[in-house]
């Protein structure tokens, strides 16, 4: 792990596992939004350098990064996780969310990610760039949104299945 987080320059062209991945900027955001997909299914969803999340093939939420605390599911629970740097070394400390807290963190995602839906279907938010090689990338990422699980689930496991 880096001893210095930095927001990333270029996400489109540095989320090379995300084999469909598109650059978008809404009407709202503050700064441009990257959708991608994973050969296998998985998705990611980058709404801004402080909030991003990971999924499975599912849809279920597998892990991810919120206003500074990187998240992961385990066994169908979220677990935060905490960063604490040394003068030596930077460690991890784990902890579990409560059910409330979980809950929000959930809620508050769909929010935004059906937020994300409406735009595409309005017009408010447009392709910048794109690594599409066919289809509409406004559509597809209106569709995966539009199939979420709602409410949104927890993944298992925090891997990309």
């Amino acid at each position: 792990m880096a001893r210095q987080a930095h927001d990333r320059e270029d996400l489109l062209a540095e989320a090379t596992a995300l084999v469909r991945r598109a650059e978008l900027i809404t009407d709202d955001a503050a700064g441009p939004v990257v959708f991608g997909l994973r050969a296998n299914g998985c998705a990611s969803v980058y709404l801004s350098p402080d909030w991003a999340l990971h999924f499975n093939s599912t849809g279920a939420v597998r892990r991810g990064y919120l206003d500074g605390r990187l998240i992961t599911a385990e066994r169908g629970e979220l677990f935060a996780l905490e960063r604490r740097r040394t003068t030596d070394e930077v460690e991890l400390r784990r902890r579990p969310l409560l059910p409330a807290e979980s809950a929000q963190l959930l809620a508050d995602a769909h929010e935004r990610l059906q937020a994300l839906r409406t735009a595409l279907a309005t017009g408010a938010a447009r392709i910048r760039r794109a690594v599409w090689e066919q289809g509409d990338p406004v559509h597809e990422i209106a569709a995966w949104i539009e199939r979420l699980p709602s409410p949104l689930e927890i993944a298992a496991e925090p891997h990309a299945r």
